[in-house]
């Protein structure tokens, strides 16, 4: 996430065109227990790693990372006095700092997670951690119920701090404590919290994940970009573009495909009853005329509902590639010799969610499904400056000669050394120096 202790604008515009400029980095690590306690920082200093982002895997961040450590000052023991001692049952924190003229040292944590895996190879140390959902993939062990109608952001908060150890949270407040279980949970003795907790957020439509700072953060799934790439040197940003660098960040070519692998161009939602609606009578009788069968209107001698749940359908434009009608095929026209009729071809996914009830709700869901849908069907690949604010899902936007292209981090790698240049839409393969053995 990019700092948010800017005094104004133009403090954040410097920082960003920092970025696209040649500019030193430092990178520190910290030492903390696994409840996240700090107890110190490594003194030897990072020679090579990367941050490894990939949401299709169950733990969505990791870190690679080499040290220099010819004085042996990094102890594998987390029995001793040294408050950078490592091992299996600590956590690392790394931070990214930027100097920027006329502003100053700006940190940027971009990794929090526990160690998985050390080894020293002479003079150098190799560590890699897993990001913090690790510790809530364990065996829940005890069983845990919670009741029907309780708030789920609550019940998020319940299962990972019950049942998963975790104390920093950073969730949303709902009004009137949001939307709640239809059902009691139960979590058994080998249900894994993460995956329980992530399957609640998912059903609130929302995205449920650990940030770089270690904290456990429920957010609304990101609709507008937080950051746009450029594949040339441009004046085009101006300077009331918040989220822009003057200068090209991009490194390589852009590598764009095309798939129709379970490809969606129509949404229909179905939402709740309209806010303020009469209830549907629980007796036989219906609440217009007194007669007619439970809940439909009689008077108008149709069996229609007396309070629709509200629905539409949201389908591409015509013009996009994935439209109905791109896709369809041309019949002849049986009415007109001579001429075709275009046949489209809808391809479907139904969205229901009783927490809609308003037409300008169920518009928005629509709308934002429908274009997250389409977005899918398009990856992306290149090599850009570093950008280390970044989080995993964040939307950015992509400015080429070949066009414009909104895009999903899904992937990315962020380099901590200074010669390395960030990854996006795939993972760069992590390479480890060894120490040469003569022979």
């Amino acid at each position: 996430m990019i700092p948010d202790f800017f005094d104004t604008r133009a403090e954040r515009r410097a920082y960003l065109n920092e970025l696209a400029d040649g500019h030193g980095i430092e990178v520190s690590v910290d030492v903390m227990t696994l409840s996240q306690d700090h107890i110190g920082r490594i003194d030897p200093k990072v020679i090579d790693g990367q941050i490894n982002v990939d949401v299709t895997g169950q733990v969505s961040r990791s870190a690679t990372a080499q040290f220099l450590d010819p004085r042996r000052t990094l102890n594998f023991d987390s029995n001793s006095p040294d408050a950078g001692a490592l091992y299996l049952d600590r956590m690392l924190r790394f931070t990214y700092a930027v100097i920027v003229p006329g502003v100053g040292r700006i940190e940027c944590p971009v990794f929090t997670g526990p160690v998985s895996k050390l080894d020293r190879d002479d003079d150098l140390v190799n560590v890699e951690c897993q990001g913090k959902e690790v510790l809530g993939m364990g065996a829940a062990w005890d069983t845990l119920t919670i009741k029907k109608g309780t708030p789920k952001v609550d019940a998020i908060r319940r299962i990972m701090q019950r049942r998963g150890g975790e104390t920093l949270f950073d969730l949303p407040d709902f009004e009137n404590g949001g939307p709640k279980l239809k059902e009691t949970l139960s979590l058994g003795r080998m249900a894994r919290p993460w995956l329980q907790a992530r399957k609640i957020a998912k059903s609130m439509d929302r995205q449920l994940f650990y940030d770089a700072r270690g904290r456990c953060r429920l957010r609304k799934i990101p609709e507008n970009p937080v950051f746009i790439f450029y594949d040339a040197y441009d004046d085009r940003p101006k300077t009331s573009d918040p989220i822009a660098a003057r200068r090209a960040t991009l490194v390589s070519s852009p590598q764009i495909s095309y798939t129709t692998e379970n490809l969606k161009n129509t949404v229909h939602v179905k939402g709740g009853k309209p806010k303020g609606s009469a209830p549907t009578p629980k007796d036989k009788k219906d609440a217009t005329t007194g007669t007619g069968g439970k809940g439909y209107n009689s008077s108008a001698n149709e069996k229609e509902p007396l309070n629709p749940p509200l629905e539409d359908w949201f389908v591409a434009p015509p013009d996009h590639a994935f439209s109905p009608r791109r896709l369809g095929r041309d019949i002849p026209d049986p009415d007109h010799p001579n001429q075709t009729l275009r046949v489209p071809r809808h391809l479907v996914e139904v969205v229901e969610n009783s927490k809609l009830r308003s037409k300008k709700e169920v518009n928005e869901a629509g709308r934002n499904h429908l274009k997250r849908l389409l977005r899918e069907q398009v990856e992306i690949s290149f090599d850009a400056l570093p950008v280390p604010f970044l989080d995993e899902r964040d939307m950015v936007y992509l400015d080429t000669e070949r066009g414009g292209f909104e895009l999903v981090l899904k992937q990315f790698s962020l380099p901590l050394s200074h010669s390395g240049v960030m990854s996006v839409g795939y993972n760069k393969p992590v390479s480890v120096r060894r120490r040469r053995i003569r022979r």
